[in-house]
């Protein structure tokens, strides 16, 4: 089977700032059914090739705009981008456009059989479209708040969500609230989705005899946008901070508020902030094993909301002391009963009192790792997870050759 794979971001190097969980899915994708050929269709950068291959991948980038380096709607997201500066909205439909155009003609060059699109806008929408005109079917896979984007097209935006969910073969949410978003929309879909967050690759748990020594007693990772609440985060150190004790805490990422919060934590009095940016898998691996607690506090910003954050799940598998709030989606887990006592849990990271006590309750336990929730969370190794997937898409994986 020849499957394409639609998504709006894409690692495009060693040292980029791109999440590569899509990356990691299609690679395992391949490892698990060899006989399938993977393609994938990401928005071209000024410092990425427009073909490569990555292992058994086949990477098309398709440009959008010209000349191509004033290209600034993709990366690092979309969202955040239009938000920053609304005038990119005159890229979307080039973006639009130019995405179908490719994605046809990888379809008609390579005869792909199914296209999973990652994000029900745009990539759904183009799978959308390339359904009815070469009649190759699609799954989605709703991420965050990509489907409330159709919420706010006038007269025609919510029918067309409906329909793009009517006619995907499956669709996968990161998290139960957004399934019950995306019923809501089309209630006759329901029976075709389930609740699938992206998976953490299994490297994180290989070859851990040697462990670095602890460099970091608070830890951050994800993208430096608003609604990863950083912000907040350092707004509160401010205040648990005392003469006797020097924090050291580490934020690792890249994002559209780096500048803005590095110029906060040059306020902050008796702490030691070190801005790692982005990690590759090994030193991700090193930041979360020297890090004493693991720090999420996601927040709703203007509808803009979180999925599940990946590297909240990477902390988990790893065993690690986490503080989490409620938008990070935590509590939805199917694990959570099992694993809430040993959680942290921030109702609002804007009450900085309330964020405080946790900070305090998270630094006061110098040697927590725990087997159990090591164990619990494997089930979101990708080797595992993977499984899952095809279970969804009702997909038979295919033996090894010998």
């Amino acid at each position: 089977m020849n499957i394409l794979f639609l998504t709006s971001t894409f690692p495009y190097g060693e040292k980029n700032s791109q999440a590569s969980f899509v990356q990691e899915q299609a690679l395992t994708w391949a490892k698990k059914c060899p006989h399938d050929k993977i393609f994938i269709l990401a928005p071209y950068h000024k410092d990425a090739l427009c073909q490569e291959t990555i292992g058994p991948l086949r990477v098309f980038r398709y440009a959008y705009w010209f000349p191509s380096h004033y290209a600034s709607l993709a990366y690092p997201a979309i969202l955040p981008n239009l938000k920053r500066n609304p005038w990119l909205i005159l890229q979307l439909p080039s973006f639009l456009a130019c995405q179908l155009v490719s994605a046809l003609r990888i379809c008609t060059e390579h005869h792909i059989d199914l296209i999973y699109a990652h994000w029900v806008m745009p990539q759904g929408f183009i799978a959308w479209l390339i359904s009815h005109l070469k009649k190759v079917p699609f799954v989605l896979h709703n991420h965050s708040s990509d489907l409330r984007i159709f919420l706010k097209i006038p007269f025609i935006g919510r029918r067309i969500a409906a329909k793009i969910l009517s006619a995907a073969q499956h669709i996968c949410c990161v998290n139960q609230t957004l399934k019950t978003e995306a019923a809501r929309l089309c209630p006759e879909a329901t029976e075709k989705m389930n609740v699938l967050p992206m998976g953490v690759p299994l490297s994180l748990i290989e070859n851990n005899d040697d462990i670095p020594e602890t460099s970091y007693d608070l830890g951050f990772l994800g993208r430096l946008s608003s609604k990863k609440g950083v912000q907040h985060l350092l707004k509160t150190l401010q205040m648990i901070c005392t003469n006797s004790h020097r924090l050291r805490v580490g934020i690792a990422g890249d994002g559209e508020l780096r500048q803005e919060l590095e110029h906060q934590a040059q306020t902050l009095n008796n702490v030691e902030i070190h801005f790692l940016g982005f990690l590759n898998n090994e030193d991700k691996k090193s930041f979360l094993q020297q890090t004493r607690v693991m720090v999420f506090p996601s927040l709703e910003i203007q509808g803009d909301i979180e999925g599940l954050p990946v590297s909240l799940l990477e902390s988990l598998v790893m065993g690690k002391q986490v503080i989490a709030s409620r938008a990070t989606n935590i509590t939805q887990l199917p694990e959570w009963e099992s694993i809430q006592e040993k959680i942290i849990l921030l109702n609002n990271p804007e009450d900085h009192h309330e964020f405080a006590q946790a900070l305090h309750q998270g630094l006061m336990n110098t040697t927590f790792s725990d087997e159990t929730l090591r164990h619990l969370m494997g089930r979101y190794l990708w080797p595992n997870l993977m499984d899952d997937y095809f279970t969804a898409f009702n997909i038979t994986t295919n033996p090894k050759t010998p």
